[in-house]
């Protein structure tokens, strides 16, 4: 499927702000934090050195209140990608592996962030590094926390409330033996002989999945018993893509167009940050 992937973040800055002359005494607290934010994204060098390269930020602009902006990394000595003149990542006329950054969008209000996933940038090594360089850049007595978010949602809900698109399972036979629910299924593992059985089925357009096929509905029950060794469903919420499963790996969704620029982004920031909330607000 097509699309940019992003994950979602709650984020908080505590400790002892600075008292540097870009501070203004005469802010709240909660002013004063955002200062010390904005100073962190618009700073022009490198905010983590590596020994490969250093992690950057590249464009930042604010729009209705949001924050946008690039985090990425270089992997050479002598970054290519990223021009310190003009402070962002730009693109040269032949492919290079030499840099690498997310896209992000900030809601300070409400404390959360979402940011695309790339090859290079994934979600721990950007939660890891958007952290450290905070500490680098604005004083060891601050701290930036990111809390990756993670989807709450009940599966027997999913399944009975939204269009589910996409289900995965992998499911061993049971000893001694099945329950009703699944007595089919199992029955026709028993006969093949299998220690697992792995089951991908996923149909994206119009309403989805039918889960109520009887089937699906011995898939989705043996899942949920001992006997599912893990589970992943994808499914629609007020037309956001999202995903819960068996693991417990952070909230994702991926849009239905690849964003290859933060012009694109702003058309799905109301989207990305209500999504985010949604999650916020199963905590």
């Amino acid at each position: 499927m097509a699309g940019t992937k992003f994950y979602f973040a709650k984020f908080n800055i505590s400790g002892t702000l600075p008292l540097g002359a870009e501070y203004d005494l005469s802010q709240s607290e909660d002013e004063r934090k955002r200062t010390a934010l904005e100073q962190y994204l618009n700073h022009n060098d490198a905010v983590v050195h590596t020994e490969s390269g250093g992690w950057y930020f590249g464009r930042v602009e604010e729009h209705n209140g949001l924050i946008y902006g690039k985090f990425g990394k270089t992997f050479s000595d002598e970054p290519t990608l990223y021009d310190q003149e003009i402070g962002d990542f730009v693109e040269l006329d032949e492919e290079t592996p030499d840099a690498d950054y997310s896209m992000f969008i900030i809601d300070f209000e409400t404390r959360v962030i979402a940011f695309s996933s790339t090859y290079r940038v994934r979600n721990n090594n950007f939660v890891e590094n958007f952290q450290k360089g905070f500490k680098n850049v604005i004083s060891d007595a601050v701290n930036l926390k990111l809390e990756l978010l993670h989807n709450e949602e009940q599966l027997e809900n999913v399944l009975e409330e939204y269009p589910v698109f996409k289900i995965e399972a992998e499911l061993r036979p049971t000893n001694p033996g099945p329950d009703p629910a699944f007595e089919d299924l199992d029955e026709s593992m028993q006969e093949m002989l299998v220690e697992k059985l792995g089951i991908s089925a996923e149909r994206f357009e119009g309403e989805g999945i039918n889960v109520h096929e009887d089937f699906i509905e011995q898939v989705t029950s043996m899942s949920m018993s001992e006997y599912g060794e893990s589970w992943r469903v994808e499914y629609g919420d007020d037309d956001v893509l999202k995903v819960v499963s068996s693991e417990s790996e952070p909230a994702t969704t991926r849009t239905d167009e690849e964003i290859e620029n933060l012009g694109a982004l702003h058309n799905y920031s109301n989207q990305l940050i209500s999504t985010a909330k949604s999650y916020l607000d199963q905590w």
